[in-house]
């Protein structure tokens, strides 16, 4: 057990999972909302994983100042960044007409959040999303998301460059004569005596090894699936357990966990990292 949390109890870390059969369906082709910061002026756009909040935001007309007469709690668009040392910081910005996503100033930061904390008590901007200035006021967080939101986009590119290679590569293979299923099974040595499994209690052929090497615990391969290659009796506590994520520090459960890094593949991200194409910490250039 890495360390246990009051209320998810045991975590692990997320090494100790196999590799899952099967991977959430996502696509790069979409990650990359029109909406934009701008960085010496240049246009660097937002990864839809990074908007945290957006209900949607009251747009201002790029005409109107930035004063704290033209915001209220209704412009606020919420972004998500992480900085060097793994933590999940946010920013509160306005969106604008042209899809500019501008940072507030503290002026107007201290203000909103003082007529949430009056008015809107359980509103997610004072409960779940502060701001950085006071969480984390070292930080200047529109930097430091323009630097995470261009990596994002360099990681995409890559992306797709090697599904086009990949596709490429498939479509000029020569396709092979399809042999009977009966000999792509077959495998000598296995033993065919039917047994029971332990976990979903239906008689199949065959063993499936166990990772623990202590027991002959009789389990299904799609159940030694879904429990990642784990040991019924001898991981037991581990099945409930929840496990920390590499990319954002989350804790999720075995089901939601173990996915791999876009980068290097190790098999150490949320479900939510994965599909939104981010690094582990190992891979991070920040950290």
């Amino acid at each position: 057990m890495q360390f246990f949390h009051p209320a998810c109890g045991d975590v692990y870390d997320a090494t100790i999972l196999s590799p899952p059969t099967e991977l959430p369906p996502r696509s790069h082709a979409r990650s990359l909302s029109p909406y934009y910061l701008l960085s010496s002026g240049k246009k660097v756009n937002v990864p839809w994983s990074a908007i945290v909040r957006d209900r949607p935001a009251i747009e201002l007309d790029d005409a109107v100042a930035l004063v704290p007469r033209n915001c209220f709690h209704g412009n606020v668009v919420v972004l998500r960044a992480i900085d060097t040392d793994g933590d999940q910081l946010y920013g509160w910005f306005v969106k604008r007409q042209s899809h500019l996503l501008q940072r507030l100033t503290k002026r107007i930061i201290i203000q909103i959040g003082m007529t949430c904390n009056a008015v809107r008590p359980s509103s997610s901007l004072v409960t779940c999303f502060i701001d950085a200035i006071f969480t984390n006021s070292t930080v200047d967080f529109e930097s430091l998301a323009v630097v995470r939101f261009e990596r994002k986009r360099s990681i995409l590119g890559d992306v797709a460059s090697n599904q086009r290679k990949t596709i490429k590569k498939r479509s000029s293979r020569p396709t092979r004569p399809t042999r009977a299923r009966s000999a792509r099974i077959a495998k000598k040595g296995v033993d065919e005596h039917e047994t029971t499994c332990v976990v979903c209690m239906e008689d199949f052929t065959g063993f499936v090894e166990r990772p623990c090497g202590k027991c002959t615990t009789p389990v299904c391969q799609s159940c030694s699936d879904r429990m990642r290659g784990m040991c019924a009796v001898c991981d037991r506590s581990k099945l409930n357990a929840h496990y920390e994520c590499h990319g954002c520090g989350g804790l999720e459960d075995l089901k939601h966990s173990g996915f791999p890094c876009v980068t290097c593949g190790e098999n150490v991200l949320c479900a939510m990292c994965y599909r939104a194409y981010d690094e582990c910490y190992a891979c991070d250039p920040l950290a």
